[in-house]
């Protein structure tokens, strides 16, 4: 007798045909078997966006679970609602996440859950205790790969004054299906491994049998052999007396490790997530130190919630890391927090703050339509969130997973960034790749020139000083670039700046268009990467329309940050991350002479479509 169960975990900003393809071809074949079988019990665990979707989109699916619960042939596990990673949070947050989701449950599928499953199978022992104060009795998790479990059975964990029964998942056949989602093995070497398994618990990654391409028949088969072993509940286990201990740890194979030793050695190797988690808790600090307006403490929490999920830390089966629709909606919830605090009086953001927990301090800018982070790493922006497209135009990374533009993997791309080359490398992918990559990771000295105006200093000194005026407008940014050579040479060569800009368009994909300078022509730009000369400005359209000028004719390069990968959608999913431009002006500078040049972005909210 075995415990058979399955567990998805898309996330909040997954697109809609990856939530399709893994109820045909996984989950709705599995709970029509159940439903025909005479006998048979399976537990599912669904992230909190799925139970979302399929309400709004598939409620014959929502009643076919419900009526499955009723027979007591399926039981839903629980989780966090957003996909929160439990040690990433505070008490407070896994407890309220860990409740909003048992509450989902109970409200669409009249069942009480008391059985939970770590998301990302991250674990750490001092959250058992929260675990146990929100009525959770199991914990179902791959086992410890140390020698603190006395086997891969169930056992029961005495943490503190707390004790909690923890069901290992069979690890031979979580690695074969992460093995057949990979690529690795066919479906028939599946099937044929699983007909020979025995153990206790067989807890399956229903997203990476959709990565792997499974149809609804193969899954029929695959449910079929395993309820042919003989099912029970997960309640069968409840009268366990083994002892045991799991340790702190990152388990099972639901994500790509990229080798590191420890889920927290992910923000030290990639700066984006970092950043992002940073933000994150200076967040939490300000609403937890908030206490002036009840209403708004509240709706503060509520956003802060939902800037807990955890998908986009992971590199799971939906290849939730790349995806930029899951940063967009964390910097939108981020915002929508931010929007509530300003309006109160005597509050405002503090100026100079370290607002991503790295050191350094940087400068919020918040303006009527536009709220900015400029860092101390290359005087740049950190973020350009457009308030009335509700976008983050400042997204842009080098995933772990691969190399973009010459630049190091888990690089965060900031905006404004400068690039000096000499004129002989200013058409040289790699090298504008690498000036990129170390100019922005020079410290500047930022000041505050005129707060009222939004306009702020970014400086560094050497035989090549270099000034960075920013001005902030209603819907632009300008940005005053002052070279002066303080050496006894003449220097000559190309400046200008690095600007990856995040744009999202679900429907036709982002449009680029330049104008010539000397043809005042606009041309549509479909080549992901090439070198122009002489243009006037360029224009992206996406989410909202992006334009880029200068005060003089300029050369751009641009490289668009494409990532393919194995997702639950299809075998080779092309995912766009970013657009990088590269706008650049000649220079030629005597001893002690100085040049002056404007780079500038105006971002206007795209008009609604009147129907």
């Amino acid at each position: 007798m075995i415990s058979f169960g399955g567990y998805s975990a898309l996330g909040f900003g997954t697109p809609s045909a990856v939530y399709e393809r893994v109820l045909d071809g996984v989950l709705k074949p599995i709970l029509t078997l159940l439903y025909h079988l005479e006998n048979g019990y399976f537990s599912l665990s669904l992230s909190g966006a799925e139970m979302e979707w399929l309400e709004a989109n598939h409620p014959e699916v929502n009643m076919l679970i419900r009526d499955l619960v009723k027979k007591g042939r399926l039981s839903l596990v629980g989780g966090t609602y957003y996909g929160g990673i439990l040690p990433m949070l505070t008490p407070k947050e896994r407890s309220s996440q860990i409740e909003k989701d048992t509450t989902a449950i109970r409200l669409n599928y009249a069942q009480r859950t008391n059985t939970f499953f770590c998301p990302a199978q991250v674990f750490s022992p001092y959250t058992v205790m929260t675990l146990s104060l929100c009525d959770m009795k199991r914990i179902i998790i791959a086992p410890c790969n140390g020698n603190c479990t006395v086997s891969d059975e169930p056992f029961i964990m005495n943490e503190l004054d707390k004790s909690m029964l923890f069901l290992p998942l069979n690890t031979i056949s979580a690695h074969l299906v992460a093995q057949y989602g990979k690529g690795e093995i066919p479906f028939s070497s599946l099937e044929q491994e699983a007909a020979t398994l025995d153990g206790t618990i067989h807890f399956l990654n229903l997203d990476q049998l959709s990565q792997g391409g499974i149809s609804a028949e193969e899954t029929t088969s695959l449910a079929s052999r395993f309820f042919s072993l003989g099912t029970s509940d997960i309640t069968a286990y409840d009268g366990t007396k083994k002892k045991g201990y799991q340790c702190d740890g990152w388990y099972g194979e639901d994500a790509e490790r990229f080798s590191l030793p420890c889920f927290n050695a992910l923000f030290v190797k990639d700066e984006a997530l970092s950043y992002m988690y940073g933000r994150y808790l200076t967040l939490s600090d300000f609403a937890r130190t908030y206490k002036k307006n009840k209403d708004i403490k509240k709706q503060l929490e509520k956003q802060l919630l939902k800037c807990g999920a955890g998908s986009f830390y992971v590199m799971d089966a939906n290849a939730s890391m790349l995806r930029p629709m899951m940063r967009q909606l964390f910097f939108r919830n981020m915002s929508e927090a931010e929007l509530l605090l300003p309006g109160e009086k005597d509050f405002s953001f503090p100026t100079h703050f370290d607002y991503d927990h790295d050191g350094n301090e940087e400068i919020f800018h918040t303006g009527k339509n536009i709220h900015a982070m400029i860092s101390t790493f290359g005087g740049s922006l950190s973020e350009l969130f457009h308030i009335p497209s509700m976008s983050n135009f400042g997204t842009a990374f080098v995933p772990l997973s691969t190399d973009l533009h010459g630049i190091g993997k888990g690089t965060m791309l900031r905006i404004f960034s400068d690039v000096l080359l000499p004129e002989e490398d200013a058409k040289d992918p790699g090298a504008i790749g690498r000036n990129i990559a170390e100019n922005g990771h020079t410290l500047y000295e930022l000041t505050v020139t005129n707060p009222l105006k939004g306009e702020y200093l970014a400086s560094r000194d050497g035989e090549l000083s270099l000034s960075k005026g920013y001005k902030f407008r209603q819907n632009t940014i300008l940005l005053e670039m002052t070279l002066r050579n303080n050496g006894k040479k003449p220097i000559r060569g190309k400046a200008g700046v690095s600007v990856p800009l995040s744009m999202i368009s679900e429907k036709i994909g982002v449009q680029f268009n330049t104008t010539d300078d000397f043809s005042k022509i606009t041309k549509t730009i479909v080549e992901k990467q090439l070198f122009l000369e002489h243009v006037r400005s360029a224009r992206l359209t996406g989410q909202a329309t992006v334009t880029l000028f200068c005060s003089e004719p300029f050369s751009l390069y641009k490289d668009d940050g494409t990532v393919s990968v194995r997702t639950a959608f299809c075998e080779e999913e092309e995912i766009p991350l970013h657009m990088l431009l590269v706008p650049m002006v000649s220079y030629h500078l005597a001893p002690g002479e100085s040049k002056v040049f404007t780079i500038g972005l105006r971002i206007e909210k795209k008009n609604a479509v009147r129907k």
